[in-house]
């Protein structure tokens, strides 16, 4: 698959480890999406806020946001995962229980700072600009997490955590009858009712008591609302994208993600390269004359820049192995090169954007080494 033909689905979400430049290579891909006619939106969770910079926006917020591009329709926002999960209360409850829940401090901290929600709300986000049909493209950058497989898994322990927590289960018996017992508790969970007054105060039972019998009667609707979402996610209109950087730890996990996505059915697109360091190779007869040539003038000052070049065309191949140990060339969309500067304004992205047309996915070859690479992994 090229670039051309990723851009021909209606979502494209792409996934990755921290720190591999995902914020960057998503909005570039909405701005090569844009140059058409499609009205193009691209959603990300940033917390340097550098999309907003880079697009000439001073603040991005939960809807979207036009960006001042002479012939490109596009737009930009910055998920929030509190709005978002008080949006979706608000859908479900009723007025006297969305106050209440809303009000409520276990709610307040599982809403914005509890992990995992973050990629949850991206996931109940994009449900919903789907549902609106108002864009043609959608480019989805996922919250930045250790592990790209976060951002699939984030449904099942959204749940997990909303009906089957061992919290929960501590205070079953009380929160359904809208009261709680601490002296009954501390009959035999004394430390941890302690621990969790010294960590979060005397009335946290209360309020995760409130919030559970509060939130017990929305609890269907989350859950078929979620099936949706899974619904979509399956869909041939989604293509999924693994951004990796040249490094053992990135590489290793976008292998792995294309793995599960594949054993789930998912549309996997391929992967894009990010911050590859790139020069041809010496030939062996060139790398010779070079080190030759650098022993008996040492003190030449040629010297200095020829180390220097090749100390870069070691590190260029090095990657070069790293890459072919962990992924199929074949599958490789694009590989996008170290930038001098950081992408901070729209001529970055541009340059981003153009380099996605003239970079090359590189030769094909063989999946052996990589599966069972992936398999060890996994």
């Amino acid at each position: 698959m090229t670039i051309a033909e990723l851009l021909e689905h209606r979502i494209i979400v792409c996934c990755g480890s921290g720190g591999v430049g995902k914020t960057s290579v998503s909005a570039a891909l909405a701005l090569r999406a844009a140059g058409r006619s499609t009205k193009v939106v691209v959603a990300t969770i940033d917390p340097a806020r550098r999309l907003a910079t880079a697009m000439g926006i001073e603040t991005l917020r939960n809807e979207p946001r036009r960006v001042k591009l002479e012939g490109a329709n596009l737009w930009a926002m910055m998920l929030d995962s509190k709005s978002t999960f008080d949006a979706l209360i608000s859908r479900y409850a009723t007025p006297e229980t969305r106050d209440e829940i809303l009000a409520n401090r276990f709610y307040q901290a599982i809403s914005s700072r509890i992990a995992g929600t973050e990629n949850y709300m991206a996931m109940e986000k994009l449900y919903e600009l789907d549902g609106r049909k108002e864009f043609g493209t959608i480019v989805l950058d996922t919250p930045p997490t250790r592990h790209a497989l976060d951002f699939l898994d984030s449904p099942a322990r959204m749940q997990n955590m909303l009906q089957g927590s061992i919290l929960k289960w501590l205070v079953k018996p009380y929160f359904e009858a809208g009261r709680i017992s601490l002296g009954f508790l501390r009959r035999g969970t004394d430390r941890l009712v302690s621990f969790l007054d010294h960590v979060f105060g005397l009335q946290f039972l209360h309020d995760l008591s409130d919030f559970f019998r509060a939130f017990n009667s929305m609890y269907d609707g989350f859950r078929e609302r979620s099936g949706k979402v899974q619904q979509l996610l399956l869909s041939h209109d989604v293509a999924f994208v693994a951004v990796a950087a040249p490094t053992e730890i990135s590489l290793a996990e976008a292998a792995a993600f294309q793995s599960t996505l594949e054993g789930r059915g998912m549309n996997f697109a391929g992967f894009i390269l990010n911050r590859v360091h790139g020069l041809e190779a010496f030939t062996q007869p060139q790398r010779k004359r070079l080190d030759d040539w650098r022993r008996s003038h040492p003190d030449h000052p040629a010297a200095g820049v020829l180390s220097n070049y090749a100390d870069y065309q070691d590190l260029a191949e090095a990657e070069g192995r790293l890459i072919d140990r962990w992924i199929d060339r074949g599958r490789v969309l694009t590989v996008l090169p170290v930038l001098e500067e950081d992408i901070h304004d729209m001529h970055g992205l541009r340059r981003l954007a153009e380099c996605m047309d003239a970079a090359s996915g590189g030769r094909k070859r063989g999946r052996r080494g990589g599966t069972e690479r992936k398999k060890e992994y996994s």
